[in-house]
């Protein structure tokens, strides 16, 4: 086991340390602070490297309160088409076959908040993924991206607004569309939505 702890420049800086202190043909990447859903996570995830073509494998993120009640499922199977909307899939806990990095490149550390997203919008041709449809990691609701939502969506566009794929107008629909998705999500947590609706299926079961 090798574990380095020095000063950096951001977890996109940590994440590109580790990736050349790493010798493995898999790379997997954790935030502070997140867990492995399983003891058998690991494993399970390395199932679904069903033949060598496949560089990148991910699955749901159970997303948590202080108190460790449950709030949100988040990742879906890989889609490069739903990029321009957001990163859907579940990046943290996701496996990533080293050549990803040799041959594209590490993360940009320009970036604080979206530097997983903008990496994936660069490499979005390239990946071939399986997905697993089950929790793979424990997070909890304080990551930066949650504290500061608008930062997160304004550093998003300006990544997408560089891509050649992308570009400003859809960098501008990112915003907007972002936005809205994200006030209407919060008007749902202010109210308990979720909880009140399964509330109202037991009432009629």
């Amino acid at each position: 086991n090798f574990s380095l702890s020095e000063k950096d420049f951001g977890v996109y800086d940590a994440w590109n340390k580790a990736i050349n202190n790493s010798n493995g043909k898999w790379l997997l990447f954790l935030g502070a602070g997140d867990r492995f859903y399983a003891t058998n996570t690991i494993s399970n995830l390395m199932l679904k490297v069903t033949d060598d073509s496949i560089n990148f494998v991910s699955g749901k993120i159970y997303i948590e309160d202080e108190n460790g009640a449950f709030i949100e499922s988040l990742g879906k199977s890989w889609n490069k088409n739903k990029l321009i909307n957001n990163i859907h899939i579940g990046h943290p806990g996701a496996l990533h076959r080293r050549d990803l990095f040799e041959k594209y490149g590490v993360f940009n550390k320009k970036y604080k908040i979206c530097g997983d997203y903008e990496f994936l919008m660069r490499v979005r041709d390239f990946i071939v993924s399986n997905f697993y449809n089950e929790y793979v990691v424990k997070m909890d609701n304080a990551g930066i991206s949650n504290k500061k939502p608008f930062v997160a969506i304004f550093e998003s566009a300006r990544a997408m607004s560089k891509m050649w794929r992308f570009g400003f107008f859809l960098a501008v629909r990112y915003i907007f569309i972002s936005i809205i998705k994200h006030l209407i999500k919060q008007e749902l947590i202010k109210y308990n939505f979720g909880k009140r609706l399964i509330e109202r299926y037991r009432e009629f079961r």
